[in-house]
């Protein structure tokens, strides 16, 4: 059941989005708003991905970083799809496999996470494949990135990985991503500095420029 009013809903998206640095209770809080909201939050939570990009000031001393806290509350939106499971595909489906936008990523990450715990893991696999030659390279970026650090602790991720590593352009994303020791930057924080980045690499003017560039 969706909250009344809905600024209740925008409300926990951003106490989610805060919790970024502890992945254990942004995880644990998505997934209860999934199982309290259901599939009817969907069009609400696809209506945000764009909001307004400047913290609340209770939060704005945790998020002083040039994007941060879109990337956070983007995180957040597609946790929750991820805890919503296959009511979420078709939206997941129109974000990655459409017209190219940043959250592009998020959407082939929690597909990726889909498909490692088995949910439509070959149809997902196969639209991966035909897509990929398309893909720009923020987009692999933003969807290894988040991936790698879990990559031996999640059954199945890293034959997902192993898949796309075959795939155009996602070993060169895969590899920039170890080279740069993204693996363990916080991905909401690694989200925001490849937002600066044009081409495959890390801007290392905002890593000298974020305090909290390391959060795990």
């Amino acid at each position: 059941m969706l909250p009344t009013p809905a600024s209740e809903l925008i409300k926990t998206i951003e106490e989610i989005a805060s919790l970024s640095r502890d992945r254990e209770q942004f995880t644990k809080r998505a997934a209860e708003a999934a199982e309290l909201w259901g599939a009817e939050a969907i069009p609400q939570l696809c209506s945000l991905y764009h909001g307004d990009p400047c913290p609340p000031p209770q939060y704005k001393e945790a998020f002083p970083g040039l994007g941060a806290w879109l990337s956070a509350k983007q995180f957040a939106i597609f946790e929750i799809y991820f805890h919503l499971g296959k009511a979420a595909l078709p939206e997941l489906r129109s974000v990655a496999f459409g017209d190219y936008d940043w959250i592009q990523g998020n959407a082939l990450e929690i597909l990726c996470r889909f498909a490692a715990a088995g949910i439509e893991r070959e149809e997902i696999l196969q639209d991966i494949q035909r897509e990929s030659p398309h893909f720009r390279d923020e987009a692999m970026l933003y969807t290894v990135a988040p991936l790698i650090p879990y990559e031996d602790s999640t059954p199945g991720l890293r034959e997902v990985l192993t898949f796309l590593r075959d795939q155009a352009g996602f070993s060169s994303a895969y590899d920039a991503t170890r080279n740069n020791d993204l693996a363990h930057v916080g991905f909401v924080e690694e989200q925001a500095a490849l937002n600066e980045t044009s081409e495959i690499g890390v801007s290392t003017s905002h890593e000298q420029n974020n305090p909290w560039w390391k959060l795990w």
